[in-house]
């Protein structure tokens, strides 16, 4: 699953996140994400996305396993 968000929208938006984890060889985890417009209304939101992908292999292959 895809999500496009187009850069010139973000500018002005509020992105919440409550907890992350973030490794160059391990793998990835971000708790209660929740991006919201410039009037405050959410527009996306996740309680939980993990990967294995470590932030190395998503930028040298482009893609999560």
């Amino acid at each position: 699953m895809y999500y496009y968000i187009n850069t010139k929208q973000i500018k002005r938006t509020n992105i919440e996140i409550k907890n992350y984890s973030l490794s160059w060889f391990g793998g990835i985890l971000i708790e209660g994400f929740q991006l919201k417009d410039p009037q405050g209304e959410l527009v996306l939101d996740f309680e939980k996305f993990e990967t294995d992908s470590s932030l190395f292999k998503i930028l040298v292959n482009g893609k999560f396993d």
